[in-house]
């Protein structure tokens, strides 16, 4: 038989895939990010210093070097892992919350909400995505961890440097 654990990895798996599949399989022009995803995966190897290259994260610039030149892999691709990476790691965060009840509502939020906007804003959302998985920190009071989680976050959006101001109220409240 299969354990509790293996059930809920397989229902992640299968719950994901659909949408790893919508996600990565689009076309260059389906949302206004990805054109510029698209630009930066065939420039990057070609710009001197990333130099004419828009000014891009960290993180995500290495995300797609390391596609392109360590795991060899074409735009296409890309886009699977993005969005594989993106989905995986926000269903994960939603599996951690603390209620069940509550990870059904949260769950509902980013399909509805979040993910047809991820195709818009694919390094925002890979920060997102960090952020929600990160959240059981403070649940569990380690502040430290949640810390290092918006570092990495914000090493694909330095927008996720917000997500300081949840540690600030962490502080504060005294919890």
């Amino acid at each position: 038989t299969l354990n509790n654990r293996t059930v809920v990895i397989i229902t992640l798996l299968l719950a994901s895939l659909p949408l790893i599949v919508l996600g990565g399989f689009r076309d260059a022009s389906v949302g206004t990010d990805t054109s510029n995803i698209y630009y930066l995966y065939y420039f990057l190897p070609y710009s001197v210093r990333n130099a004419s290259l828009p000014r891009k994260e960290f993180g995500f610039v290495l995300l797609i070097k390391a596609a392109r030149t360590i795991w060899g892999v074409d735009y296409t691709w890309m886009l699977v892992m993005i969005c594989a990476f993106t989905t995986i790691v926000s269903m994960i965060g939603i599996l951690k919350s603390s209620s069940k009840c509550k990870a059904f509502y949260v769950a509902l939020i980013y399909l509805c909400f979040l993910y047809f906007d991820s195709f818009n804003i694919m390094r925002q959302m890979c920060a997102v995505s960090i952020i929600f998985a990160a959240l059981h920190f403070i649940e569990e009071r380690k502040p430290f961890r949640f810390f290092v989680a918006v570092i990495l976050a914000t090493c694909f959006h330095n927008s996720a440097v917000v997500c300081l101001f949840i540690l600030l109220c962490y502080f504060v409240r005294g919890n």
